[in-house]
């Protein structure tokens, strides 16, 4: 069986991929980066004599197009399904093309709701219309995800501004990166800076219990102050 766990709702895919290993007794884990076709074969006539069935957990395998080490893995699961029970978890939505390459595949799609979308895509310096959005996305969007989300929008757009090359780039499609570097500089790198160090410092104290304010109330008189 071949399970792919995907989509741009990160924390939510992430929370059901890792649920489902700490549920399993014997868990095999791999990086798709580094997964060989030898590791697979040496799991299959090798493990527990009382586990028929090996259960295998790959991170980003699907999207490592690039690789013959993965094209080659890829193409031994499609051989070989029967005899283990495949969890890939990808940190992005696949196409139904890449999908359909998996045969009998059982697809978990965890997706953004537009609002926060629309809300991230709008952040811009001294706007009343922030607050607007972000209560907007609040409708069926849970807090926690909105936060996470603001921090990566704020990354994304220091690490396009700066030049970085971080992997959340390098995934971006051209219009996308274009459409974050004009909302950056309105930002600016020392302002970005800044708001990446107070999202951090929000998240933590939430975390941690060291405020009197809700998440909704903090992040309110966060997008104020901007």
């Amino acid at each position: 069986m071949i399970t792919v766990i995907h989509g741009d709702d990160l924390p939510s895919s992430r929370t059901f991929y890792l649920d489902r290993k700490n549920k399993c007794k014997e868990p095999n884990e791999f990086s798709g980066e580094k997964i060989t076709i030898t590791d697979l074969l040496q799991l299959s006539y090798g493990g527990s004599l009382f586990s028929l069935e090996k259960t295998v957990f790959i991170e980003n395998l699907l999207s490592n197009k690039k690789s013959s080490s993965a094209k080659e893995v890829i193409g031994y699961i499609k051989d070989n399904h029967k005899g283990f029970n495949f969890f890939l978890w990808e940190s992005g939505e696949l196409s139904k093309a890449t999908l359909s390459q998996l045969p009998g595949v059982v697809s978990n799609l965890f997706k953004i709701p537009q609002n926060l979308f629309l809300f991230l895509d709008n952040i811009i310096p001294n706007s009343k219309k922030n607050i607007i959005y972000f209560h907007k996305a609040l409708d069926g969007t849970n807090q926690e995800l909105i936060l996470f989300m603001l921090i990566r929008q704020f990354r994304l757009m220091l690490a396009i501004l700066s030049k970085s090359t971080i992997d959340e780039i390098k995934r971006l499609a051209f219009w996308q990166k274009d459409k974050i570097k004009k909302q950056a500089r309105l930002f600016g790198e020392e302002a970005l800076i800044k708001s990446i160090k107070r999202l951090h410092r929000i998240d933590y104290e939430q975390k941690s219990g060291q405020t009197g304010l809700n998440l909704v109330q903090t992040i309110d008189i966060f997008l104020l102050s901007i």
